[in-house]
């Protein structure tokens, strides 16, 4: 039954992230998954719990990767380009209207995903700051400064407000903030490793 539960959530989360949380029915959530409303009733009473569980799974699923990647083996810089990377290439996985749906009609999972975004970045990416500076790749200044701006860019830019109003694609704010924060953070040397690395398309 918990596989179960686990596999409908997985499919029920591609199908409101592409679709939107809001304008998607259970009708519909059961007739693309071929399942009946009444299964997905027993693991999920509402939509709203749903939701909130989506929530939790994406952000188990972040967490999830970022700690694979802070354990290996590699340069601050590397894995900062990883994390990234793999960061833009989930938020551009979201339909442009899931992410206003959420923010309009559900502000208390937007609260909720804001704070789980800021906690993840303050536990992982500050670890990656002290190694980083360690080893001559991060300029030395406070890291609390230094993931406080990480943390109000990100908030600011990949925001359904934000993108609507300068026609971006998620995707493309995503990698222009990236690209702004990491030529601000990185000492010479560390920009030389983040050219390299991006060449090679890590």
């Amino acid at each position: 039954m918990i596989e179960e539960k686990k596999n409908l959530l997985k499919n029920i989360t591609e199908s409101f992230l592409t679709k939107g949380f809001y304008k998607t029915t259970m009708d519909e959530i059961a007739s693309d998954l071929r399942v009946s409303k009444k299964t997905i009733y027993k693991f999920f009473p509402t939509k709203e719990n749903l939701i909130y569980l989506i929530i939790h799974s994406i952000v188990f699923t972040i967490r999830r990767e970022f700690r694979n990647i802070l354990n290996q083996d590699k340069s601050s810089v590397e894995k900062m380009l990883l994390i990234s990377n793999f960061f833009v290439a989930m938020a551009s996985r979201v339909n442009f209207n899931t992410l206003l749906e959420i923010k309009k009609l559900g502000p208390q999972f937007w609260e909720k995903i804001e704070k789980l975004r800021a906690r993840e970045i303050f536990a992982n990416f500050g670890r990656l700051i002290e190694q980083g500076q360690k080893e001559g790749y991060v300029v030395n200044v406070p890291k609390e400064l230094i993931l406080q701006i990480y943390i109000a860019a990100i908030q600011a830019v990949i925001n359904p407000d934000f993108i609507v109003k300068n026609a971006f694609t998620t995707r493309q704010a995503g990698e222009m903030t990236i690209e702004i924060i990491f030529n601000g953070v990185l000492t010479e040397e560390g920009k030389v490793l983040y050219e390299k690395l991006k060449a090679e398309k890590i």
